[in-house]
């Protein structure tokens, strides 16, 4: 029994971390554009500030990854990114200049991706293979609690002051960090002598991994479609349907409400069953929803439609770091972890970049919704694109 109450307090801690750390990433992409907003009247610079995040995630989880595989642990790189986590955030709050203000959000990320890198690879260090997806799903429970703490906090202290949320979400970070590094005990034993040159490594493991070649264009699929959704379903809901405040709080309730079921239902299942015949079914209807979305513009299928879509989105994005470490090695979950943050980092710049190019360019034959049916076409083909490279993961491992 005393075992199981310090297995369970693992999973209780890992959670924890990640509640910070959702609540402070989603306060700064929510409310730095209104101080960004304050010192240039440039939308392209606006969006450069917020869009730096993917340049630092193609390059921190690289290093910090394989580093932590090296030195046996992964504590000490977190409690090395907290100061720059934190730092960026006051930054946020200090700085009256734009460039200083982006140094600060550069600041933030370095630390975020160092951070979350390490953090992320503790999952596998202290969960067992046949209990990842009750745990993971419980993570994700309170990474849904974060976001509403941001949204609805933040909410409530920007009214107070403009920097307050940046300050919030500082002292919940380091509050969950200190729980988190309090509560976890690590076995990790002597690290292995450095290896650089991380390109190359990667070559080499892509020419001699078959399920790592597959699961990272798959991976980059689901990533890019929910990273033009974050960018423009608000401009798709306010500008291209027209909806006002009412009816968009309503739909972000009912994304929230998915999103908790998903997180609940996905973990069990999960840890019962073959998880690549569920997730499949989830691409398939994920891209369908996405599909149906961009095809036909009317609130009833917008109602119909949302739900089945944000629990098919959630579930496939919420165990793809689970089904990562079926196919990981033992002694690479660092490093494999540092793929997948810096493939999501690519996914990331592309997918909102990229489709902001293909609403400019092919939005004027979707004027209904003002040109923005375009990503949901575009993330629909994508993710069903991803179904041929996540069918051919070995199974006994995937």
């Amino acid at each position: 029994m005393r075992g199981l109450i310090a297995f369970r307090r693992q999973w209780l801690a890992l959670s924890t971390a990640v509640l910070g750390l959702t609540a402070s990433v989603t306060v700064l992409a929510f409310y730095l554009p209104l101080i960004l907003s304050d010192l240039t009247d440039s939308q392209a610079a606006i969006g450069f500030g917020v869009g730096v995040e993917g340049l630092v995630a193609l390059t921190v989880p690289l290093f910090v990854g394989r580093a932590s595989d090296q030195r046996g642990r992964r504590i000490p790189y977190m409690l090395a990114a907290t100061p720059l986590v934190v730092g960026g955030l006051l930054g946020v709050t200090l700085f009256d200049s734009y460039w200083a203000l982006v140094g600060a959000v550069v600041a933030y990320f370095i630390g975020y991706y160092a951070y979350y890198t390490a953090y992320q690879s503790l999952y596998p260090d202290l969960v067992s293979q046949d209990e990842y997806g009750r745990a993971w799903s419980l993570l994700n429970i309170f990474q849904g609690v974060g976001v509403g703490l941001a949204l609805l906090g933040g909410g409530v202290l920007i009214g107070i002051n403009l920097s307050a949320p940046f300050l919030a979400a500082a002292g919940l970070f380091l509050l969950t960090t200190l729980v988190t590094t309090l509560l976890i005990r690590e076995t990790g034993g002597r690290g292995k002598r450095p290896e650089f040159g991380r390109i190359g490594l990667l070559v080499r493991r892509l020419r001699s991994d078959r399920n790592l070649r597959l699961f990272l264009p798959a991976h980059f699929g689901w990533e890019f479609a929910l990273a033009a959704i974050r960018a423009f379903v608000l401009l798709y809901l306010v500008d291209g349907l027209g909806l006002d405040g009412a009816a968009v709080a309503g739909i972000l309730m009912v994304v929230i409400a998915a999103y908790m079921v998903a997180a609940i239902v996905s973990g069990n299942i999960v840890d019962r069953f073959d998880p690549r015949d569920y997730t499949a079914g989830a691409i398939v209807i994920f891209a369908a929803s996405m599909l149906a979305l961009g095809l036909t513009v009317n609130d009833i299928t917008l109602l119909l439609v949302l739900p089945f879509g944000v629990f098919a989105a959630a579930a496939v994005l919420m165990l793809a770091y689970p089904i990562l470490l079926r196919i990981t090695p033992d002694d690479r979950h660092g490093e494999y972890t540092g793929y997948y943050q810096a493939n999501r980092g690519l996914a990331l710049i592309l997918g909102t970049v990229g489709t902001g190019w293909l609403i400019d360019r092919f939005g004027q034959y979707f004027p209904t919704a003002d040109g923005y049916q375009t990503f949901w076409l575009t993330g629909g083909v994508m993710v069903a694109l991803t179904l041929p490279f996540f069918l051919r993961l070995t199974r006994k491992q995937a």
